[in-house]
């Protein structure tokens, strides 16, 4: 067997009625190389393993599953950034939730010719179709993505359309690139993996999108980030403010960016945050002012862990 240039990483939990659908059209990918399919299952109480057992025991040297018997994204752990990343044997790793499916049989070597043929490139993602309820969701698509044309993003771009930016089903990134930001991520319980994903790799590399639609996401499926951000909003989003700030001092600590240019994007966020996204006001503006001043000043210790158990208090009463 030739070596595997791509592993497929796959998050999992009560997925019955869509894994098979998921891992069907992972296996159906046409390619000159070798990829091996990750998934993880984080103690689906469904029928969601009996299904991956089946299809793994049919494909044992492609299909490699995790099965959880305690529930452990519960308990604030990241399941691809635990359990997926750090077994991913190919040169890239591409990302598909067990809700979401590709359907176009080429997406993986259209991507991968891409970033062979631009070193520098160290991640890619494409537009998707939206699904809603069983069916395709054409309003669903954000209005950031929905006229973008193939070529490279800027950072800018990325931070400040958010995490639905990069549908999930769509990244392709290089493994040695996320190795140089896996500290990151040891050292801080970011609540949006992918969000933090795209903002590292734009400092460390360039990232390049396809307008072509080449894959399906599921909105607002049980334990997706789109409910449970509406459910935990200022919790949430009180952590975001620290992930960013912690992600700064990341970026310019490693020698990845410019001390001005980090900090005028981040403020470029927080004002995001200060209108919503999409559910109300998230912090107070008194919060939003102190942190903002002290990302200026470059604190990023005693002094916002103090702001942020503030604001939680005040949220609480």
């Amino acid at each position: 067997m030739n070596k595997t240039l791509v592993s497929i990483c796959v998050q999992t939990y009560n997925h019955g009625s869509t894994i098979e659908r998921c891992i069907l059209s992972l296996l159906d990918q046409q390619c000159c190389f070798d990829f091996e399919i990750l998934i993880h299952d984080d103690a689906s109480t469904d029928n969601t393993q009996e299904i991956i057992q089946r299809y793994q025991e049919k494909h044992p040297e492609v299909i490699k599953p995790i099965f959880q018997k305690q529930n452990r994204y519960s308990h604030g752990i990241r399941p691809n950034l635990t359990f997926n990343f750090p077994r991913a044997k190919g040169e890239f790793i591409a990302l598909c939730e067990g809700d979401d499916y590709w359907f176009d049989r080429h997406k993986l070597t259209k991507q991968i010719e891409i970033m062979n043929l631009n070193t520098d490139v160290c991640m890619t993602f494409h537009r998707v179709y939206y699904e809603k309820e069983g069916r395709l969701c054409v309003e669903c698509e954000p209005e950031t993505i929905k006229n973008v044309k193939t070529g490279f993003v800027r950072p800018s771009d990325l931070i400040k359309h958010g995490s639905d930016f990069c549908p999930t089903p769509s990244v392709v990134f290089r493994t040695n690139a996320y190795q140089q930001i896996e500290r990151y991520f040891i050292n801080n319980k970011v609540p949006v993996v992918d969000l933090f994903l795209q903002i590292l790799f734009a400092h460390i590399g360039k990232v390049y999108i396809l307008e072509a639609q080449m894959a399906v996401y599921t909105v607002s499926a049980p334990g997706s980030w789109t409910n449970s951000k509406i459910a935990n909003s200022n919790q949430t989003n009180i952590s975001l403010i620290k992930c960013l700030i912690n992600c700064r001092s990341f970026l310019i600590k490693n020698a990845f960016v410019p001390n001005t240019k980090i900090l005028w994007l981040i403020l470029r966020y927080f004002r995001k945050l200060s209108i919503g996204l999409q559910v109300g006001l998230l912090v107070s503006n008194i919060t939003l002012l102190k942190l903002i001043f002290l990302a200026v000043v470059n604190r990023t210790s005693a002094a916002i862990r103090h702001v942020i158990k503030e604001e939680q208090a005040n949220s609480n009463v």
